[in-house]
């Protein structure tokens, strides 16, 4: 098994409130293999935009790998 694609989906919606950010935030990362299957995981926290740091640096690096190789350095 192989990871074939590394993807990020956002999700935002306005908040109500006039304190704090104007939008909430919400990215799930999601981990899809050869064999079909998907893992997914939701990704940074208020304030930190994670999203294109990931997909322009550890994309690369994780396409081809065996996601069950979570030992490998």
């Amino acid at each position: 098994m192989k990871i074939t694609d590394v993807r990020v989906l956002r999700h935002e919606r306005p908040l109500a409130t006039a304190v704090g950010p104007p939008v909430q935030r919400l990215d799930l990362l999601t981990l899809a293999t050869d064999e079909g299957l998907e893992g997914h995981t939701f990704l940074g926290g208020p304030g930190e935009d994670l999203a294109e740091a990931v997909l322009r640096t550890v994309r690369p690096m994780l396409i081809g790998t065996d996601p069950l190789d979570i030992g490998r350095t």
